[in-house]
Formats: C-alpha cells, sequence, structure tokens
C-alpha cells in the first residue's frame, strides 16, 4: 500500500522545470494543484476511457484503481481508539500521539524506562501505540480515491474519501486535535517532541487531493469550510507552539520538512502569501546552510541510514 503511494506520487508529483506537452492541457476550472501534474492526470483519464492498461500511464492507472477499491472496504480511520497513549501523558484520546521510532527500552533498567536512542533501528512496538499507522491509513485512502475520482468521474471514489477525511478530522466523536503536542514522545523522559511533526509530514499531499473533490457533490461546502477551520488552526499550532518553534529551529531534514508541511497546509487553510513568504525565504536559506558547494550534507551524512536521510533531504 505505501509503496504503491510513493511510486504513484513520483510519477504524478512534478518538482521540476521539464514537463509534458500533455500538462499545457487545461486542468478544470474548480482546479489548482501544487503538487499533481493536471496534464498527467489528464492523461491518466484518457488511458481509463480508452482502456489502455498497456501504456504507462495505463498500467498506473489500474494500480491506483486498484488500490482506490481496495480503499472502498477499508473501516475509516481513526486515532480515538488509542487505549494506550493515555498512560503515556496524552489523556486526550483527540490528541496524536507516536513514540519515538530509534528508542528502545533500556535493558539495564527493571522497567526499561527511560529508553534509549539506537539510531537507524526502528523499535517495531510502536507500531502497536502509536497513532501513525492510522494517520497512514486515511493518506493512503484518501490519495488514491481522490486519484481515483479525478481519473474515472465515478462518485463512490470520492463519497468514500469524504467519508475517510471526516471521520480523521472533522467528527466530533473521532476526530483529530489540530496538534502534534505528543508526537515521538520518549517513554521515561517526555510526553512528545517537537521532532515529532515530521509524522504528518503526509498531510502537504492532502491540499491537492481535497481540491480533486472539489467537483463532487459528496464533498460539500461545510466540508471544504471544515477543513479549510482545521488547517488554519493546525497552521497557526506549528507556527506558534513550543513544538511547532522547536521543529522550525532544526538545522537538518527536520526544518526542511517543517517548511514543506508548514507551506502545505497554508495553502490549504486558504494563506496563500504566508506560504509564498516562506517558499522565498525560508527554504533557500535552509539549502544554502545543509548543502556545501560539493554537495555534502554534513548533518544527514553522519546519520547511521545516511542514504535514507540524503535523499529525502534532496527529495
Amino acid at each position: 500500500m505505501q509503496k504503491l503511494l510513493i511510486f504513484a506520487l513520483s510519477i504524478l508529483i512534478s518538482l521540476g522545470s521539464s514537463i509534458l506537452k500533455a500538462e499545457q492541457t487545461p486542468a478544470p476550472v474548480s482546479e489548482k494543484l501544487y503538487l499533481f501534474q493536471p496534464g498527467r492526470l489528464d492523461l491518466l483519464k484518457k488511458a481509463v476511457a480508452e482502456r489502455d492498461l498497456k501504456s504507462t500511464e495505463g498500467n498506473l492507472a489500474r494500480e491506483i484503481l486498484h488500490e482506490a477499491d481496495l480503499a472502498l472496504t477499508w473501516p475509516t480511520f481513526t486515532i480515538v481508539n488509542n487505549k494506550v497513549k493515555g498512560s503515556m501523558g496524552a489523556p486526550n484520546p483527540h490528541d496524536y500521539f507516536s513514540t519515538a521510532p530509534y528508542y528502545w527500552p533500556d535493558p539495564k533498567k527493571p522497567n526499561g524506562l527511560p529508553y534509549i536512542r539506537r539510531d537507524g533501528e526502528h523499535n517495531p512496538s510502536r507500531k502497536a501505540i502509536s497513532d501513525e499507522y492510522q494517520e497512514r491509513g486515511m493518506l493512503d485512502a484518501v490519495v488514491n480515491l481522490s486519484l481515483a475520482y479525478r481519473i474515472t468521474g465515478q462518485e463512490k471514489y470520492a463519497a468514500s474519501a469524504a467519508t475517510f477525511l471526516r471521520a480523521f478530522f472533522l467528527d466530533p466523536k473521532t476526530g483529530m486535535n489540530p496538534n502534534m503536542n505528543h508526537a515521538q514522545a520518549v517513554p521515561g523522559e517526555n510526553t512528545g517532541r517537537g521532532i515529532g511533526i515530521i509524522d504528518t509530514l503526509g498531510f502537504h499531499v492532502l491540499t491537492d487531493s481535497i481540491t480533486l473533490l472539489g467537483t463532487s457533490k459528496a464533498w460539500d461546502a461545510k466540508d471544504r469550510s471544515g477543513m479549510k477551520q482545521w488547517f488554519r488552526r493546525y497552521a497557526n499550532w506549528m507556527m506558534s507552539s513550543k513544538n511547532g518553534k522547536a521543529e522550525r529551529a532544526a538545522l537538518n531534514n527536520h526544518g526542511v520538512t517543517y517548511d514543506l508541511q508548514l507551506v502545505s497546509v497554508l495553502i490549504a487553510s486558504g494563506n496563500i502569501q504566508e506560504a509564498r513568504n516562506i517558499l522565498a525565504t525560508s527554504l533557500p536559506k535552509r539549502m544554502d546552510s545543509q548543502i556545501r558547494a560539493d554537495g555534502q550534507m554534513p548533518l544527514e551524512e553522519e546519520r547511521r541510514t545516511s542514504w535514507h536521510y540524503c535523499s529525502m533531504n534532496l527529495k
């Protein structure tokens, strides 16, 4: 599931000036896309309409539709059913919670606390107690369903994507609070860190995915307004909270991914000017300070899985 999402996005997202001629095709009036390439989506739509499943676009369309059809059968994702996080310092079930991926129980301590860091080694036990996997499931579903709706026009895909979004963000009974106060906690040491904001990096794709639902009757004005308000509150939290400020000050890939996520959230909230300000000032400074003239990235290369972090930072 995650592998397919990454593959699809790598093809559909434009990160350079080399653009296919087909991308000059005007997008529908309601679309204002920032990452997805409208022309590429039109090629996928054409492949589906012509039942062309052998071309590059046809193969990708088939995989997206396969994943979307699977998502139609999934239950919705929510973070409120996590029964463990209350005992780990996150008493509000609507607050996102996760533990740090590279921290493990200390074998020298009877209770294992506080956890100790083993860089590059994922602690598998976090999967059972972290909300990250509910969030990832929601993202996979919404991205594939919104793309399927765009390339087929079938309302069932948009309706399902809307259901996932409402359950995760908008429903008062199941929705996530717009903060990351308890992300990537280190048991025995803290109940959350600024570094944990990277858990919601995938939100940057939601901006375009939600836009793709704009022509559907299943995603109405109330939904659009609700998501704008949610993103506005989350952007304010990112810029004003202790954890948000700590992540913004990060000098490595965390600072870059903070900017990427904040820009996307600001766009989704309608604050385009602030997004432009960040792109024009913060990101260039980060690149100049992190990437040397010879291409080295010292802060990423010192990590145990340095290739992963260098690649992610460039992407």
